[in-house]
């Protein structure tokens, strides 16, 4: 009804068509939409903004993308028996827009409409609207990265490595057990991609660099040994800042997790960009 109230309060004898929505800026030729239309009993068509009669044949760009939409009722604003062919016409773009109805008025600006909690231009929903839905304090309105923090923990390379003159074999790199624990498979690396363990950081090609900090990709595995025990071990050589980043949130000692405090600094969250806020409700 909130929808048929806005429509009728266009000024009076604007002329106005009521269309159904069926694609967005997508590419193909669909003849198949085009005959489902023919044989529902509809008479026209909109494509990208221009108007086509359906009993005439019309080939599109199958290459460039596309707007269709269905032409339900054409109608005057404040005419006779207006008001109860707005509410069936808007019954039945929504229908076949899939909640979704397009107003468009000639001469002038197009209205688009959404029985559903979404915006109608992105698709993000909301799902019902209530205060909380507004509240970063609430898990219903606070962003997911962040938990409604605005900012994120990570890892700054600079602070695992802040003294460049020395080697990784000489202790580089920072909390020193990490390569007590993983020198073998950086050596391995080292050996794989032509790099020393023994050359002062300052001297590695940015490359070289970037495989030690970030590793190469791979997979985690977990999987659980005949004790029941649940062990993991990664395909591939993990990095220093992904292995620490897991294991600050994965460990339950609170003493690792201030030891890598120490090498993380606070950035606005990349998703609500400090606001806080879950993108739906922003």
């Amino acid at each position: 009804q909130q929808i048929v109230d806005a429509i009728q309060n266009i000024p009076e004898n604007s002329r106005i068509i009521i269309l159904a929505p069926l694609v967005k800026d997508r590419k193909g030729e669909y003849q198949a939409v085009f005959d489902d239309l023919r044989k529902a009993g509809y008479a026209r068509v909109q494509v990208d903004g221009h108007s086509y009669d359906l009993s005439g044949e019309f080939q599109l760009d199958k290459n460039k993308k596309h707007s269709i939409a269905a032409v339900i009722d054409r109608l005057v604003i404040g005419q006779s028996g207006s008001q109860s062919r707005i509410a069936d016409s808007v019954e039945t773009a929504l229908k076949l827009g899939a909640g979704v109805v397009l107003v468009s008025i000639v001469d002038g600006e197009e209205l688009l409409f959404s029985e559903h909690f979404a915006c109608v231009h992105c698709g993000i929903s909301l799902g019902e609207i209530a205060p909380r839905t507004f509240s970063f304090n609430s898990p219903h309105g606070a962003c997911p990265a962040c938990t409604g923090l605005g900012v994120k923990l990570e890892i700054n390379p600079e602070l695992v490595i802040s003294n460049k003159d020395l080697s990784v074999a000489q202790g580089a790199i920072h909390p020193g057990w990490w390569f007590s624990w993983h020198a073998d498979e950086l050596e391995i690396l080292a050996r794989r991609c032509g790099f020393s363990l023994h050359t002062p950081v300052k001297e590695l090609s940015e490359r070289h660099l970037k495989l030690i900090l970030y590793g190469e990709g791979g997979e985690l595995v977990r999987y659980r040994n005949r004790y029941g025990r649940v062990r993991e071990y990664f395909t591939g050589y993990e990095g220093v800042i992904p292995y620490l980043e897991r294991l600050y949130r994965d460990t339950e000692s609170e003493h690792s997790r201030a030891e890598i405090d120490r090498y993380m600094i606070s950035r606005p969250c990349p998703v609500c960009h400090g606001k806080r806020l879950k993108p739906e409700s922003l």
